[in-house]
């Protein structure tokens, strides 16, 4: 029984499966995590729930998407509405009103900024952002002129490059993420994972050709439950590498012997399969990104999606 069911501690397990869908769990907390999903399986659907809800958030952010004109608007009377209800900051609305035009930028709204108006307009903006994205994500197929659902190779690259960034940042929470710090370790983790082996030989042979692992740690990309390395190139200058490995579910229409490419520059996401293995590769630097494909050994044919 845990401390949730018990009901000595009700915040404890909402905290760790929130942990699990950000990928931020110790070891103990995995342990912990593990012993209450046997308890409680039905649990499991939070977990889900939690990861599409950062996936949804992280599309939101993507280069292409930013919250259109009705949403601004919404926020805005939303946050007058509160002020005239005797919100806790009578001059919330003004406030945000006097920073109109910093509101069409999608960084404003993601960023730290928006903290700085209260929890009433956080929440206002969560509301709004996460309506925004149910109403723009209709089945295929839908009404002509409707948006429809983000196809499976956008909402993976969304989340690496946003994993990514946040991953380059040193917090001590992003440090229990990474909790794998020998590469020999990497191939007994990912069996434990999906309960099947696999040598990962380009991998543990990637030091040889430059690029030098730092660390590696579970997180739960759109897919299934995945693998995250981080790498250096020689270039002391240069960013890390950050690669995640998960086995393949088939829902990306990839050839083997094939490199497919998703985004351009440093926002260029690369993804091939080898022995039922799904491979997803960025740099924050252009150069580096072909350069840690090559020794690691993906497919030399390059396409597109």
């Amino acid at each position: 029984m845990t401390m949730e069911h018990e009901g000595n501690n009700p915040a404890s397990i909402a905290t760790l499966l929130r942990l699990a869908a950000d990928g931020e769990l110790s070891e103990q907390q995995e342990a912990e995590l593990r012993a209450h999903l046997e308890a409680h399986p039905e649990d499991r659907a939070r977990v889900e729930f939690d990861k599409k809800l950062r996936d949804a958030c992280g599309c939101a952010c993507a280069p292409d998407c930013c919250a259109p004109e009705s949403l601004r608007t919404r926020v805005l009377a939303c946050c007058a509405d509160a002020a005239a209800g005797g919100a806790q900051d009578p001059q919330l609305a003004d406030r945000l009103a006097a920073r109109a035009e910093e509101t069409r930028d999608r960084g404003f709204w993601s960023g730290r900024a928006i903290a700085r108006f209260g929890t009433i307009a956080a929440v206002i903006a969560l509301v709004g952002l996460v309506s925004y994205m149910v109403g723009r994500s209709t089945p295929p197929g839908g009404p002509q002129g409707q948006p429809t659902i983000r196809t499976v190779e956008e909402r993976i690259s969304n989340f690496v490059r946003t994993e990514h960034n946040r991953c380059e940042k040193s917090s001590p929470e992003i440090g229990k993420k990474f909790t794998i710090t020998d590469p020999r370790e990497l191939p007994a983790a990912f069996e434990s994972m999906i309960g099947q082996p696999f040598s990962l030989a380009c991998v543990l042979d990637a030091d040889a050709h430059g690029l030098r692992f730092v660390d590696a740690g579970r997180c739960y990309p759109p897919g299934g439950d995945a693998i995250h390395v981080r790498f250096v190139t020689e270039d002391e200058d240069a960013s890390p590498v950050s690669l995640w490995i998960q086995k393949d579910d088939d829902s990306l229409p990839m050839e083997d012997g094939v490199t497919y490419t998703a985004g351009e520059g440093c926002d260029c996401v690369r993804f091939w399969r080898v022995d039922g293995v799904r491979y997803v590769l960025i740099s924050s630097q252009e150069q580096a990104g072909p350069f840690a494909s090559l020794a690691l050994h993906s497919p030399e044919t390059v396409r597109p999606f």
